[in-house]
């Protein structure tokens, strides 16, 4: 699992990132790429997580992104074109 602090998530917000995702039912990782819009730090009982939107394809609501199920992460350079999956 990733670790993050404050700061850390704080400085991640607009920055745009690929993160590998622990998933609970599979023996795999799954890759994720999103613009951080928003960090939830602490609510009573509730793990931290951030807010991530898809720029290539924008969406109303952003999407919860929880610290616990990020394996590894990494900011890209905007420019960079999203793989086929």
């Amino acid at each position: 699992m990733f670790h993050f602090d404050t700061p850390a998530a704080l400085a991640l917000l607009g920055k745009t990132i690929q993160a590998d995702l622990i998933l609970k039912d599979a023996p795999y990782l799954e890759s994720y790429r999103g613009r951080v819009v928003g960090v939830a730090l602490t609510v009573e009982d509730e793990p931290p997580y951030f807010l991530v939107r898809n720029p290539a394809e924008p969406q109303r609501f952003a999407e919860e992104l929880l610290w616990s199920d990020i394996h590894s992460l990494l900011v890209i350079d905007d420019e960079t074109p999203v793989s086929e999956t």
